[in-house]
């Protein structure tokens, strides 16, 4: 594997690291970050987005049907 590849894999896991732990994720199924691939790194992250997605959305849903007029 070049060395310029190598980079940038460690590169993007480390992104992936720094973003799960902004989600205050520190490990995942039992295993610190750093010992996950970048795949389960990748699966993860996607995994908190769509969580996350789902919760402003059903937040919005709840907000919009208290502030709605009634019929």
């Amino acid at each position: 594997m070049s060395e310029l590849f190598r980079s940038a894999l460690e590169k993007r896991r480390q992104e992936l690291i720094n973003k799960l732990i902004a989600f205050d994720i520190y490990k995942v199924q039992h295993k610190h970050l750093y010992e996950l691939t970048l795949t389960q790194l990748e699966n993860a992250y996607k995994s908190v987005i769509a969580r996350s997605h789902a919760k402003h959305v059903t937040e919005a849903n709840s907000d919009h049907a208290r502030h709605a007029p009634e019929a």
